[in-house]
């Protein structure tokens, strides 16, 4: 039986994630997921452990505020990792989030949705500027 930790921080990452997770147990239903998401990957069939799309937040303003949660989150998945140790980490719309620790541990880590794909998404919808986008891949560039 494989186990799979599915994570995506946002509505979007849980729309595709829930798709990811019903075709994964349609395929292999003894797999065991673990998530943090949204409720649309709990109805797909995942142990949806944290909500993290009640969480979404946006700017710096919104993450300061919701440090404590945040951080309480973080510590939990990485125990749940560490504890549970998932065959693979799936980061649904996330460039980040630890990498490099996971490979470390021996975790496969695969993104479905890359947050440079999202970005050139949003503006290929006219829902971000040119100025935007870069200033995001640049921070992204930094942040990797």
């Amino acid at each position: 039986m494989s186990k799979l930790l599915v994570v995506a921080g946002e509505e979007s990452g849980d729309k595709h994630a829930a798709k990811l997770i019903a075709e994964i147990l349609q395929r292999d239903p003894s797999c065991e997921i673990r998530a943090a998401g949204g409720e649309r990957m709990a109805e797909a069939g995942a142990d949806l452990r944290y909500n993290l799309v009640e969480l979404a937040v946006l700017g710096s303003v919104e993450v300061l505020r919701n440090y404590a949660g945040l951080r309480r989150i973080f510590h939990g998945l990485l125990s749940l990792i560490e504890e549970w140790r998932p065959d693979a980490v799936v980061l649904v719309d996330r460039e980040q989030g630890g990498v490099d620790a996971l490979a470390k541990q021996g975790i496969n880590v695969h993104a479905v949705l890359s947050m440079r794909q999202i970005l050139e998404r949003l503006q290929a919808q006219g829902l971000i500027d040119q100025g935007t986008l870069l200033e995001v891949k640049q921070y992204l560039d930094g942040a990797a």
